[in-house]
């Protein structure tokens, strides 16, 4: 349940592009990893190898994240 709930917090995207309308908020109280790889990429800055770069980091962050679980919650397997 915690692993899902990080993964959850880490993708979060649609509910803090709505409440701040896609600009993060007053002093980027709502802003998100997602949003704001979504803003480096459509939006006022405009740089899409920066964004794919932040992506591809946050994957290889969520992947290590679940083999720590993993490993944590390493039980017998009978096959």
């Amino acid at each position: 349940m915690l692993l899902t709930s990080i993964i959850g917090t880490l993708q979060m995207f649609d509910q803090a592009y709505i409440f701040s309308n896609g600009s993060g908020g007053p002093e980027n109280s709502t802003l998100t990893v997602s949003l704001m790889i979504y803003r480096y990429a459509f939006g006022t800055q405009n740089a899409m190898g920066y964004a794919a770069a932040m992506a591809v980091i946050l994957a290889i962050v969520i992947m290590v994240i679940s083999r720590l679980a993993e490993k944590a919650n390493k039980e017998e397997r009978l096959y």
